[in-house]
């Protein structure tokens, strides 16, 4: 099997609901950039650690029989045929990975010169096999999104999971840890050449010259915002459109600000207390006081009793 088109490749790498599908729509919009829509579950078994002592015929055959079984690849409405064209006779997982992005930039955008691909577990991907693993010989690079972890935990018990039914998240303390854990990787990687960190808040409060801080990032030709232009929107599954409502509506700078209004002090504290020097590094604490004792408990139990009724 011969290698897929030299496209480049860049890691949208995010927390949830930190506006990443806000940022790629936009990015969409450029006519050099094919952005894949999301496939966490399918990705993750082709190229994920715990996947990683599986053989590459038998990760083909498990991202062939995603193509109709995993609701979000699903979506990315690709030719089966054209899909195991790419992908069979693969080396191994990254050249199959490849393939399956190839596939789909001809299908959607044949004369992109970059494909995108977005998810939180391509930070530790990187980490482990570094950018030359991944590159195939072409260049690859990584856009580094971060959002105030406030407004987060304020978007995530907000938003209904289409899979669960419930809030994606009802816990401050499991937001907060795992903001600053993201936060820390992405402290050893931001000073990397090959990525570039991106502020949620900075994109919407100047939504022009951030886009174009991307585009020269990547090498590409500036390209202004275009929401009726973008490619990605048309992309999200029926069952998930309700969690990005707002993408087609431009930057909502209001929404940065949105959970001093709607969070409870006692959830900002504890926040607040958890997330350390990165938030302090980046965001405005609010003196809102400490955590009380109380809050807490009840918090940790409220995860505790969600994580145990998933094990049912």
């Amino acid at each position: 099997m011969t290698l897929p088109e030299n496209r480049d490749v860049v890691f949208l790498i995010h927390l949830n609901r930190s506006g990443s599908t806000f940022l790629a729509n936009q990015v969409s919009a450029h006519p050099q950039i094919c952005v894949c829509p999301e496939a966490h579950l399918a990705l993750q078994r082709l190229l994920g650690g715990k996947c990683r002592r599986q053989s590459i015929a038998r990760k083909i055959k498990r991202l062939l029989a995603d193509m109709s079984g995993d609701q979000k690849l699903a979506s990315w409405g690709l030719n089966p045929d054209l899909v195991a064209a790419r992908v069979r006779g693969a080396a191994d997982d990254v050249e199959a990975f490849h393939g399956l992005l190839n596939a789909y930039a001809d299908t959607i955008c044949p004369q992109a010169t970059t494909v995108m691909v977005k998810g939180y577990f391509f930070i530790d991907l990187i980490q482990r096999r570094r950018f030359a693993g991944l590159a195939r010989g072409r260049e690859a690079k990584a856009v580094l999104l971060m959002r105030d972890p406030r407004a987060i935990f304020n978007s995530q018990k907000r938003s209904i999971s289409s899979t669960l039914h419930r809030p994606m998240q009802e816990s401050a303390i499991a937001c907060a840890l795992r903001w600053r854990i993201y936060m820390r990787h992405v402290s050893q990687l931001a000073a990397d050449p090959r990525c570039l960190l991106v502020q949620y808040e900075q994109w919407t409060a100047d939504n022009d010259a951030q886009l174009a801080r991307l585009f020269a990032f990547l090498g590409l030709a500036p390209q202004a915002a275009g929401a009726a232009a973008a490619r990605l929107a048309t992309a999200i599954p029926p069952n998930q459109r309700h969690l990005h409502e707002n993408i087609a509506k431009g930057p909502l700078v209001e929404r940065n600000v949105a959970w001093k209004h709607s969070l409870p002090n006692d959830q900002i504290a504890l926040v607040q207390s958890l997330c350390g020097r990165y938030l302090r590094e980046h965001y405005e604490i609010l003196p809102v006081g400490r955590a009380p004792f109380a809050s807490a408990a009840a918090d940790v139990a409220k995860w505790a009793t969600g994580r145990l009724s998933l094990l049912r």
